[in-house]
């Protein structure tokens, strides 16, 4: 309990320092935050900005823990180290699965019930100006001090009426992020610095498709099958006699190897390369285009 509040905690032994979350201290109006120079790291060198340092009275029952912790926007949970478990002389029993404090009967510890979202937030002030698209700076918060980053993907948000977060791949890093965010309305939009873009999913390279090849083979072939017997069929009996099909079957089994077969088998390439000297500036802006139905 944390004034009067129950709060989840991750007790993690291997973190040095205990953190707590900004928006967490936030929430408390009578919580005073002092001034903070320690520097922290998360597994894969990545900096934890810090901002502040505090000392909350944390109760298990009876009981005040007195807890001193640094304060971070990049956490999304209270989190427990290895400072904590010394200062309050915490045996922790790994095979009963509990942790004993200043002697007093053992806490039941459980497991995540759930994995906290990583989010991603807007570091500055931005103006996405009317029908553009620009590459919002952002970061990523931690959802665990010894996970290494990962890469990430960020899905279609809305943020208001006309203003939409664009599905943007993210590299394995917590700040200095590019989000594509695109304005679709004729006036210019602000996002304030410390908005959520949304969520940062994880992600995973598909390789060769399906895990079992015997089925993905017969799949793949019924599906050209289809679509070749479709191309054939649509060739006009006026002009293609039977011989002349008979003949575009036999090509289009021959190249069957050029077909799509799904959304993962088209790869890439290092054929073609660019790059872009964006100079002194410091987003990208790509002007929206509206588009008729019939293509003009």
């Amino acid at each position: 309990m944390l004034l009067g509040k129950a709060v989840p905690c991750l007790v993690d032994s291997g973190s040095e320092t205990t953190l707590v979350p900004k928006t967490l201290i936030e929430s408390y109006r009578n919580v005073t935050v002092r001034p903070a120079t320690t520097q922290v790291w998360a597994a894969n060198n990545t900096p934890i900005q810090i901002d502040g340092e505090v000392d909350l009275p944390l109760m298990l029952e009876e009981d005040c823990l007195w807890t001193r912790a640094l304060v971070s926007r990049d956490v999304e949970e209270v989190t427990l180290g290895s400072d904590w478990l010394k200062t309050h002389n915490c045996i922790w029993d790994f095979g009963r699965k509990n942790l004993l404090i200043r002697g007093q009967p053992a806490v039941i510890l459980s497991s995540r019930k759930c994995i906290k979202c990583r989010r991603v937030i807007v570091q500055k002030n931005q103006q996405i100006p009317p029908r553009t698209e620009v590459n919002v700076k952002a970061r990523v918060t931690v959802s665990s001090m010894r996970a290494p980053a990962e890469e990430a993907l960020v899905d279609l948000v809305e943020l208001k009426p006309g203003l939409y977060v664009d599905r943007t791949l993210l590299p394995a890093e917590n700040r200095n992020l590019r989000v594509c965010v695109v304005n679709t309305t004729t006036e210019a939009q602000k996002i304030a610095a410390g908005t959520c873009l949304g969520n940062a999913s994880s992600v995973s390279a598909v390789i060769n498709g399906s895990e079992n090849s015997d089925l993905a083979t017969a799949s793949d072939n019924k599906f050209l099958a289809d679509i070749i017997e479709e191309a054939v069929k649509r060739l006009p009996d006026t002009v293609v006699d039977a011989r002349q099909k008979r003949e575009v079957e036999e090509l289009l089994q021959e190249r069957r190897n050029l077909f799509s077969r799904g959304t993962y088998d088209m790869g890439s390439t290092n054929l073609v390369q660019h790059s872009i000297d964006t100079r002194q500036y410091d987003d990208d802006r790509q002007l929206v285009t509206s588009v008729s139905e019939d293509g003009n």
